[in-house]
């Protein structure tokens, strides 16, 4: 077989290759730009603090590329695709987001898919004016399902639909639109921040090459040097540059509906009710368990006037509100209890509970404005509480462990509100008063029956009570310690005590809610049953109870009352004696050499901060210098070997140095061109360059058998100098300067010499083919004769 049926047999099989290739190169495609998606949507996640948001994603990415590829595959016309792409959508989606609507529980029903429809356009405004973690009920996943599923369609289309650069950009920007999106709609807690953009950046660069297939193999170890420095980079500048504040996303613009922190501080409100509504009833429980605590708010935020709930994000804030489903996931051991709340009188947000919720039920169906917290156990209704408003609460009643329980596990560790403006009595009292404590849960016993023991209860009547203030600010504090008897009520004793417990670093908070009579179980309670108690966070038993209040009981006498003290004879006070004038030091006159006192100069450095930023700014430079720098070098290295070649190679040298300079400047003469043609063309394009006299001495030197001199070639060599400046003159200074630093004569030479390579492999072959192995033989001994 002849050389070109060799070529044209490798031809057809190289075709047969590419076409048998062509759908499972599509659905590659389709499937790289689909998990690109898929990775822009991770910002979104902790939004929703729930693996459920993970899924929705995956599920929405499915649910758009399996249309899109059937339809390609089947050629299905673009409307039937679409009709296809928005049944999986809204089949798939009321499965995912709406799991409690399912029929049979694996049907979606008409309600699921209705809701997909409108959550199309309501799930964007509701996913901002949220509290986050938003959980997974109530459709909240309707938007990361929705924007995943847009996006895996778009870019599943547009690649599917044509192979070229603008549908490669298109779908480029649809994975960078989703990935702004999936930031803006996320929380300000940053997920692989710099490293998720560079790294989709990468990806996609790869992607776009490899699609237009102009990616070269011996690229992979540029590109993965490249990605490693910047990373690195990203991570060093991220690290001293770039502002520790939260990132920017909408939901910090959008004002959210209900901010716990609007509302008043329960624990402020408590004379209110213990005084003004005493005898109103607030709200009725029936089933109540022993020992069962009927929970307003939790207050873990202390500002030195109020106990309030706190602005933290986290769960573990007490600010941290969040829609549930039918059940909550409970992992809490103790007694189970079901019980009835019916509201009566009691207005404002704060809804009771009890224990460790695991499900509400609301008598008038699903109540959209209910929300909960886990980490606090509290409850609000943003609309605010309506008298007769019923719902059934389930739950556990942990049992309440032992001092000598708590001294074996010790005080856990959990993220707390800060506590600010804390009385310095606080302090020195919580010493006091805890020093015969053995262990910290004996020292917060000690700090409850102090309270208990040395307390009087007064809420401060006007008539017949002993004088008590409202409120729990610091003065306030200062007033309880430090006055001749200590005198309050809960407000006081409670904010009290978990101060003392803060300033020792103890984890404490102030609950505000209901204490039942010993045995109740149907019970309606009043303004005159509020109360307020403290908990304190253990290892093993989480949040226990402690009531530092003293029964009420406990009064102050009428002979305890503090009497003004009888005014004493004045005395006449005799002034001090005069001090004796100071007489300023002596000073030398004589000695002009006085010391300054100035503070010394610090002339140390710190080599390690300089270090830091030298690398920090070097790094970045490195990075956008490298390349121009290496073009530039291996240039000059090119031009130094062939000027310092020996005899003709150096004039043959000068003369490729010259059509490269020109190749680089954008005058490029066809490769087949004699020197004397490629000459002639430059000069029709640039009259001011002379090129003829050179193409005629590399001429006379290739083809001569004289030997040339040194001298010969330094003259050639300044005509070649000659003829570069008069090139560079005759373009713009900017494509002057990209000449310099562009590689294409590089890799012209590169490709020149490989195809010379292979010219003189294919011209071998033919030779071996046409001639005899005498014949062979002959010309190898004719060319060893010729042989230098």
């Amino acid at each position: 077989m002849s050389v070109t049926d060799k070529l044209s047999r490798q031809l057809q099989d190289e075709t047969s290759a590419l076409r048998d290739w062509a759908p499972l190169r599509a659905v590659i495609d389709v499937f790289i730009a689909v998990l690109c998606v898929g990775f822009a949507m991770m910002p979104i996640l902790p939004a929703y603090g729930t693996p459920a948001a993970l899924t929705a994603v995956m599920a929405g990415l499915i649910a758009a590329m399996v249309p899109v590829l059937l339809g390609a595959f089947l050629r299905w016309p673009f409307p039937l695709t679409m009709l296809v792409g928005i049944a999986s959508y809204v089949v798939v989606g009321g499965t995912v987001a709406f799991g409690r609507d399912l029929v049979w529980g694996v049907v979606p029903s008409g309600q699921s898919m209705t809701s997909m429809l409108t959550g199309t356009v309501t799930s964007w405004k509701e996913a901002l004016t949220l509290e986050p973690p938003l959980g997974q009920s109530d459709g909240v996943l309707v938007l990361p399902f929705l924007l995943a599923f847009l996006g895996a369609f778009l870019v599943s289309w547009v690649v599917g639909w044509r192979n070229s650069w603008l549908t490669t950009i298109i779908a480029t920007g649809v994975v960078t639109l989703v990935l702004i999106t999936s930031i803006l709609w996320g929380t300000q807690e940053t997920v692989l921040g710099s490293h998720l953009g560079v790294g989709l950046f990468m990806v996609l660069t790869v992607w776009a090459t490899w699609r237009m297939k102009v990616w070269r193999p011996r690229r992979w170890a540029s590109m993965s040097f490249f990605l490693a420095a910047v990373i690195a980079a990203s991570t060093v500048l991220s690290g001293q540059f770039a502002p520790q504040a939260p990132r920017f996303v909408l939901r910090s613009i959008v004002i959210p509906p209900f901010d716990p922190r609007d509302q008043i501080s329960p624990l402020s409100l408590y004379r209110h009710y213990v005084k003004d509504r005493a005898e109103t009833p607030l709200v009725s429980v029936s089933g109540l368990p022993e020992n069962g605590l009927v929970r307003l708010a939790t207050l873990d935020a202390y500002d030195g006037v109020v106990w309030s709930v706190s602005g933290d994000q986290s769960r573990a804030g007490s600010g941290a509100f969040r829609r549930i489903g039918e059940r909550i996931e409970q992992t809490a051991q103790g007694d189970p209890y079901d019980v009835r709340v019916k509201i009566e009188e009691l207005d404002g947000v704060w809804t009771p509970t009890i224990g460790y919720l695991s499900a509400v039920d609301f008598d008038s169906g699903s109540v959209t404005d209910f929300r909960f917290n886990d980490a606090t156990g509290a409850a609000v209704t943003i609309g605010g509480l309506r008298p007769g408003t019923s719902y059934r609460l389930q739950g556990v009643l942990p049992a309440t462990p032992t001092d000598e329980e708590l001294g074996e596990t010790g005080v856990g560790k959990i993220a707390l509100a800060d506590v600010a403006n804390i009385p310095d009595i606080i302090a020195q009292e919580a010493i006091a008063i805890g020093r015969e404590g053995a262990n910290v849960p004996l020292v917060i016993r000690k700090y409850e029956e102090y309270f208990q023991t040395r307390g009087y209860f007064s809420h401060g009547e006007a008539t017949g009570g002993y004088p008590s203030l409202s409120g729990h600010g610091a003065d306030r504090m200062d007033d309880l310690f430090s006055a001749e008897l200590m005198v309050g009520d809960a407000e006081q004793y409670a904010s009290a005590m978990a101060l003392l417990a803060r300033s020792q670093g103890v984890p404490a908070r102030v609950v505000v809610g209901f204490i039942p009579e010993e045995g109740a179980s149907d019970v309606t309670f009043t303004g005159a049953d509020l109360s307020a108690w403290v908990e304190i966070y253990y290892n093993e038993y989480g949040w226990v109870q402690y009531f530092p209040t003293p029964p009420s009981s406990q009064t102050p006498n009428a002979s305890q009352q503090e009497k003004d003290p009888e005014p004493e004879p004045e005395a006449v006070q005799l002034p001090p004696d005069p001090r004796p004038p100071a007489t300023p030091p002596a000073v030398n006159t004589e000695d002009t050499e006085i010391d300054a006192q100035e503070d010394p100069i610090d002339e140390s450095y710190d080599w390690f901060a300089i270090v830091r930023i030298t690398a920090v700014v070097g790094i970045p430079l490195i990075l956008l210098l490298a390349g121009p720098l290496i073009v530039i070098a291996l240039k000059a290295r090119r031009r130094g070997r062939r000027k310092h070649a020996p005899g003709q190679l150096s004039v043959i040298g000068g003369w490729q140095e010259t059509l490269d300079d020109a190749f680089d400047l954008g005058i490029r003469p066809e490769k087949d061109l004699t020197r004397r043609e490629a000459a002639r063309f430059i000069e029709t394009s640039q009259p001011q360059v002379p090129m003829r006299r050179l193409a005629d001495t590399a001429d006379r030197a290739h083809f001569s058998h004289g030997e040339w001199s040194a001298v010969d070639s330094e003259q050639y060599w300044l005509q070649v100098e000659e003829s570069r400046r008069a090139l560079a003159r005759s373009v713009s200074w900017r494509r002057r300067v990209f000449a310099k630093v562009s590689p294409a004569s590089l890799r012209a030479r590169k490709a020149q010499r490989k195809a010379d390579a292979e010219a003189a492999k294919l011209t071998a072959e033919l030779f071996e083919q046409s001639t005899t192995p005498g014949q062979q033989k002959s010309v190898e001994q004719r060319q060893w004769s010729h042989a230098p």
